[in-house]
């Protein structure tokens, strides 16, 4: 069985995004891990944090072992919101080889955004990719006019899973 961890960036309406993906998922066998950074509340990382990546991502370790992940998040100012940014630079410092948390495996991204979140998911696939994810090529971007539909996200997820 295949787990997969479902990352999201805002509450609301990417929180619910997530969760018609953590839905498909399941439907298709996967053992899902639903992260919401925005409940998770991590300090904002600096080099002169006294926390550790390590201490503070310890409770995520099932999430981070997963086989693959979903980036799930808004548009925020033409780029990625804050709190996924800082998910990263924690992830960073959190071992010596933080990178094994990403390299080789596989990502999707999505996005429900005032607009049509393309800036945020050009930013995210670069970013991801740097970090040692492969990213599907097939991302999905909604909005309030244009609503998630089902057969994009299993076809997003069969990917993943492929």
């Amino acid at each position: 069985m295949k787990q997969v961890t479902l990352v999201t960036a805002s509450d609301g309406k990417n929180l619910a995004l997530a969760q018609k993906f953590d839905t498909t998922l399941k439907e298709m066998g996967a053992q899902v891990h639903l992260v919401n950074l925005v409940a998770l509340d991590l300090p904002l990382y600096s080099s002169k944090a006294p926390h550790k990546g390590a201490d503070l991502l310890a409770p995520l370790q099932p999430a981070l072992a997963a086989q693959a992940y979903i980036f799930i998040g808004p548009e925020f100012n033409g780029g990625i919101p804050p709190v996924l940014t800082n998910f990263f630079a924690w992830a960073s410092t959190s071992s010596k080889d933080w990178r094994h948390h990403f390299n080789a495996k596989r990502a999707a991204i999505a996005s429900h955004s005032g607009g049509d979140g393309a800036l945020f998911l050009a930013a995210l696939r670069l970013q991801l990719s740097y970090i040692g994810l492969t990213v599907v090529g097939r991302q999905l971007s909604v909005n309030d006019r244009k609503e998630a539909d089902p057969k994009s996200i299993a076809d997003i997820c069969q990917q993943l899973l492929g």
